[in-house]
């Protein structure tokens, strides 16, 4: 993977649970890792091959491997919230191509 394409910096966030101040369970969402990578809006052709399938797919992000990164996971990109539909690792594990759609 070329280093010099890992212009952006992503935020990897997953959903936890806590309490309120009645003792309800909340979910919230933690920082689980920050990235760099490479982040493009699908082209009007790619998206609608998407939803021939069913996804929403609007954005791609490729970055370097990382442990532990699941499709139940958003990601924070500038000012956007995108929800994580599919994460694909390479063979050799040494990239990662995260498959994101907007939230609202």
């Amino acid at each position: 993977m070329n280093a010099g394409r890992n212009r952006e910096v992503v935020t990897i966030q997953a959903r936890t649970q806590e309490q309120d101040n009645f003792g309800q369970p909340i979910d919230v969402w933690t920082d689980f890792q920050k990235l760099r990578a490479d982040v493009m809006k699908l082209s009007g052709r790619e998206q609608f091959l998407a939803k021939s399938v069913g996804a929403d797919i609007t954005t791609r992000v490729m970055t370097r491997y990382c442990e532990g990164i699941k499709a139940a996971m958003r990601l924070l990109f500038r000012d956007e919230v995108l929800d994580i539909e599919a994460v694909v690792p390479d063979r050799r594990r040494t990239t990662l191509e995260i498959l994101c759609k907007e939230v609202g």
